[in-house]
């Protein structure tokens, strides 16, 4: 059995793979004044309650965006299982030809859900996240990692809204019935979901022509993923696919590819 961890700078998420199927997973927010003890209890009560079987793994993955905490949670997950633990870095093997100009600056996460990506759909790819911030990936059929674009996050957005205005409340991200609104709560929700929906779909629309035009194809396969995925995928025709376990999965393939 193999851990898989991604650690993101809202949460901290762990999948538990067995015959190649994602069994468990549970998710942990990511606090960055927690000390490795602490992290460490927390991951055992997960262990302890609903995975008594950990000492069972042999294996452990971890891919992070937040460097300040990964050797914490590393060293937790050490004195807990007693497995040899591997971190994604740059020249961990992906079989991604990466395009950035500097390859080592995708995070690992966008990393991961292009591999997942890869491996599992067909045809050239669009992968949209929805997380902390709003991501977007193309990767060719080939395996060419093109590059993105990245906004911030709907509940991001939502949150700065709160703050640095006075007289808005905090909003729950929720559709509307109408796009326009006729008090000052309505229209807060319409813009940030509308808003951000209409986003998404510009940028599927040019990313599609971007793509097509690099690869000669017009086989495009749109993905969904991150937490809000299933709710804005619900409201939109432009999603092939939502799969809210990508990056836990890349995660999967990359410790085969290099680790196995």
């Amino acid at each position: 059995m193999l851990l898989a961890v991604d650690i993101g700078n809202t949460n901290i998420s762990m999948g538990i793979f067995q015959n190649e199927s994602l069994i468990m997973k549970k998710s942990l927010k990511t606090n960055l004044k927690l000390s490795q003890i602490e992290y460490q209890d927390k991951i055992f009560n997960f262990f302890n309650k609903d995975f008594q079987n950990y000492k069972d793994l042999n294996g452990v993955i971890i891919g992070s965006v937040v460097p300040s905490i990964t050797n914490h949670i590393k060293d937790s997950i050490q004195k807990i299982t007693n497995v040899n633990i591997h971190i994604m870095n740059s020249e961990t093997k992906t079989n991604l030809e990466i395009l950035y100009n500097k390859p080592s600056d995708v995070g690992s996460d966008r990393i991961c859900d292009a591999v997942a990506a890869t491996s599992l759909y067909p045809n050239n790819k669009i992968i949209v996240d929805f997380g902390t911030a709003t991501v977007f990936d193309a990767i060719t059929e080939s395996g060419k990692y093109l590059g993105g674009a990245i906004s911030p996050g709907i509940e991001v957005a939502s949150e700065a809204l709160y703050i640095n205005t006075s007289l808005l409340n905090r909003i729950k991200v929720t559709p509307t019935k109408k796009i326009i609104g006729n008090n000052t709560n309505d229209s807060l929700q319409s813009g940030l979901f509308w808003g951000y929906l209409f986003l998404v779909e510009g940028m599927i629309t040019s990313f599609k022509k971007e793509i097509e035009e690099y690869t000669n194809s017009k086989k495009i396969f749109v993905i969904a993923t991150g937490g809000l995925a299933p709710l804005m995928s619900s409201y939109t025709k432009n999603f092939d696919r939502v799969d809210q376990d990508l990056t836990l999965k890349g995660l999967y393939f990359i410790y085969n590819l290099n680790f196995r």
